[in-house]
């Protein structure tokens, strides 16, 4: 028989909400402060990522044309 979640103890301390709501709220002021650079590092990663794979796409390209070239 799997026992069910309700039967195990309730592990959660209570100092778990306290920490995430302070948690939430240092991290909202921190994104409302570094909004532009994270908008310019989320735009930086995404072209990073299809430079990526673009490259990854050539390469894939070339390894499916050697073959024939043989």
């Amino acid at each position: 028989p799997v026992p069910s979640p309700l039967t195990r103890p309730f592990a959660r301390p209570p100092v778990s909400l306290f920490t995430r709501s302070l948690t939430h709220s240092f991290a909202r002021s921190l994104v409302r402060s570094h909004t532009r650079s994270l908008v310019l590092s989320f735009a930086r990663t995404l072209s990073f990522a299809r430079t990526l794979s673009f490259a990854c796409s050539l390469v894939a390209r070339s390894l499916d044309r050697s073959p024939a070239r043989s």
